[in-house]
């Protein structure tokens, strides 16, 4: 709900309607005077993560629009320079660049299970279950283990490109992980 409609709700629960249809006209048209003037919240540009990025950087070079965009077609075979002139995102763009105002487009990202068998001494049993991949931030060590746990030095999160430069055939195992996991 924008910010717009949770005002606009708010002062409507106001206005009680209390009678007959004369009041409720009454109340409608107090509603509308409140609200004469207001409009509504425009959702903030979504721009990919590299673009925030290049933002901040023209931004720190106290670059204006004109001398951003003169850079980024200096060099035609850069990410951002495929980015601003595909799609109509030259206006986008600009007006990221220019407010200041706009939201970093997350990744989304998975966990690879992999599923395994192993011995259940306790059933005296096989049982089937699922192992993850996990790399060391450090030494770039990939491994599997049967518990998910992102920490300091370990990551189980990934996008899809960093999968797949691991190794392609893990990608069929990838799980989308939810927000807030």
């Amino acid at each position: 709900m924008t910010k717009f409609e949770e005002e606009f709700d708010n002062k409507v629960e106001i206005f009680h309607v209390i009678g007959d249809h004369n009041s409720m006209c009454c109340e409608v048209e107090q509603v509308k005077e409140v609200f004469k003037d207001w409009q509504p919240q425009q959702a903030l540009p979504v721009v990919p993560e590299f673009v925030d990025r290049a933002i901040k950087y023209f931004k720190k070079d106290h670059l204006t629009l004109y001398g951003v965009l003169n850079t980024i077609t200096s060099d035609r075979n850069t990410e951002i320079y495929t980015w601003v002139f595909s799609n109509g995102n030259q206006e986008l763009f600009a007006l990221a660049f220019i407010t200041g105002k706009y939201e970093v487009e997350k990744p989304q990202l998975f966990e690879v299970k992999m599923p395994i068998v192993y011995w259940d001494d306790d059933a005296s049993q096989l049982t089937n279950g699922f192992d993850f991949l996990r790399i060391d931030k450090e030494t770039d060590e990939v491994d599997f283990v049967g518990f998910l746990s992102n920490t300091k030095k370990h990551t189980v999160h990934f996008t899809e490109q960093e999968i797949k430069s691991i190794d392609e055939r893990y990608w069929q195992f990838a799980v989308p992980v939810e927000d807030g996991e």
